[in-house]
């Protein structure tokens, strides 16, 4: 039935002259057409009819035509009460047969008098736009090969190939792909015929998709089955997605520009119906070893972009996965050297968070989470001289790595509103305080100072954190981070002061 519908909603109009009761008559030559009676056409144009003649609804007699073909080709009978193709149930072949050859004949009439290929309706569509069953397969390979415009749209934006596409007539789909319609061509709500297959789940249109273009390679798409693959994950396409990998189309570990599998893809959407779908299809684990251009593994995506039921589940698959060889997954890190939970500690683009209260609630659980399975905030490994701490020079003092600063200028100012103005404004000064002294800079320290005293201390922070301090201050430093576990980011301070103080010890 969902053929049908589709076919009742795609025809414009359905002349009245297909019942013996319309309430007006078609045009003769209209009449002559729909009843097949290629005399009388013949005749008729002979005599100087219009070939592109109209009808009430604009329709040329080709379109008539075609209109009164597919309706016939998909008659109805009822058993008991369902509605059921006629030609499914009783041996139509011959009546088909018969129907195709006067459908061809007039069609060739029509065409050595002169109609037009790319006539149209009011609604912009062409005659191409109404061979959409498998019927009329011949009638297209006609209009095609008389030159009609492929790609011609209607009012709404749709091709000939969209139109087949909906229809699912498989035979006018593979004619109309193997002479170059675009797959792509979009319709005005942005739908194109392949996004309409991804959509619905045509399977067996797909394999058409992929028999002409899936060794073609284009500006846009450098691997026709990937980036197809990545489309399904984003429109949730289940039984495509299964379809191209279980058929050896595409690899699991399959990237985007990006860098991203389908896997970062369905964690990035939220939908945890695909990511299961994908451990299925991945019993190997390619996604897992695979990360982004930024050096992002999954676990990273799911800190940073999910909630906390799809890290649930992807702790849960890693779990599976841990004794093949995938225990260190939870903490490796991306090109700026962030774990997961760094992610997790510093994002603000989780999407299933709205406001500043829900993301720290976010950020809280999602590092409990993963603090419960071992994840660790720093790694050492990922530092230059594998620590936090870098000295400078023997009488220089000793800074921290950029990481840390950039997360404790992100954490400070996210609790600003909650500090009592003193407790930041006692951090800075007695870090300014234990800055080893230079002439040089004696005046700097000043005016940060200065800054800070007036009620600036948030804002001079990042140049108050690029300071080198000496050796003996990163104690106290150390201790006055346990200041601020109070607030309501106080999770991710405390993490930060148990790790540092482990690599200072």
């Amino acid at each position: 039935m969902e053929m049908l519908n589709a076919r009742t909603g795609h025809l414009e109009v359905v002349s009245s002259s297909t019942t013996s009761l319309g309430r007006r008559r078609s045009p003769p030559l209209h009449s002559a057409a729909l009843n097949g009676d290629v005399t009388l056409v013949r005749q008729m144009l002979e005599h100087g009819e219009d070939a592109d003649t109209r009808d009430e609804w604009t329709l040329t007699p080709i379109m008539s035509m075609f209109v009164r073909h597919a309706l016939q080709e998909t008659r109805c009978i009822f058993q008991e009460r369902n509605p059921v193709r006629r030609n499914l149930v009783t041996d139509c072949r011959e009546e088909d047969s018969e129907r195709t050859a006067t459908t061809n004949a007039v069609l060739g009439l029509f065409l050595q008098h002169g109609a037009l290929l790319d006539a149209r309706t009011k609604g912009r569509k062409s005659a191409l736009h109404y061979a959409i069953c498998d019927g009329l397969y011949e009638a297209a390979k006609i209009l095609l090969d008389a030159g009609a415009t492929i790609d011609a749209q209607d009012k709404d934006g749709r091709s000939p190939l969209y139109c087949v596409v909906q229809e699912r007539s498989l035979l006018v789909t593979n004619l109309l792909v193997s002479y170059g319609a675009s797959i792509d061509l979009q319709d005005r709500l942005g739908v194109s015929p392949l996004s309409l297959v991804i959509e619905k789940e045509y399977v067996n249109v797909m394999q058409i998709f992929l028999n002409h273009h899936a060794l073609v390679a284009t500006r846009e798409r450098l691997d026709f089955a990937g980036e197809v693959l990545l489309q399904a994950v984003e429109a949730n396409s289940i039984n495509i997605v299964r379809f191209l990998v279980e058929n050896e189309y595409v690899a699991m570990d399959y990237q985007n520009a990006a860098g991203e599998t389908a896997m970062h893809r369905a964690i990035a959407q939220g939908n945890t119906e695909m990511m299961t779908e994908l451990d299925e299809l991945d019993p190997t684990g390619q996604s897992f070893q695979t990360v982004t251009v930024r050096g992002e593994s999954c676990f990273h995506f799911a800190a940073r972009l999910a909630s906390v039921k799809e890290l649930e589940l992807l702790l849960h698959i890693r779990n599976q996965l841990s004794r093949d060889g995938y225990s260190d997954l939870l903490n490796s890190t991306d090109c700026l050297g962030a774990t997961p939970l760094f992610a997790a500690a510093t994002t603000t683009e989780s999407r299933c968070v709205r406001d500043k209260i829900n993301q720290s609630i976010d950020r809280k659980v999602k590092m409990q989470l993963l603090l419960s399975h071992g994840a660790m905030l720093l790694r050492n490994e990922a530092f230059p001289g594998g620590s936090p701490f870098r000295r400078l020079s023997r009488d220089s003092g000793i800074i921290l790595c950029a990481q840390v600063r950039r997360c404790l200028v992100q954490w400070f100012a996210e609790c600003e509103s909650e500090m009592e103005g003193y407790k930041l404004r006692g951090f800075c000064t007695n870090w300014i305080t234990h800055v080893p002294v230079k002439p040089k800079t004696a005046t700097t320290m000043t005016v940060l100072h200065l800054s800070v005293c007036a009620g600036y201390a948030i804002d001079v922070l990042p140049l108050v954190l690029m300071l080198p301090q000496n050796q003996a201050a990163i104690t106290s430093f150390l201790q006055s981070l346990e200041c601020f576990i109070t607030c309501s980011n106080g999770l991710q301070f405390d993490c930060l002061a148990h790790e540092l103080s482990a690599s200072w010890a």
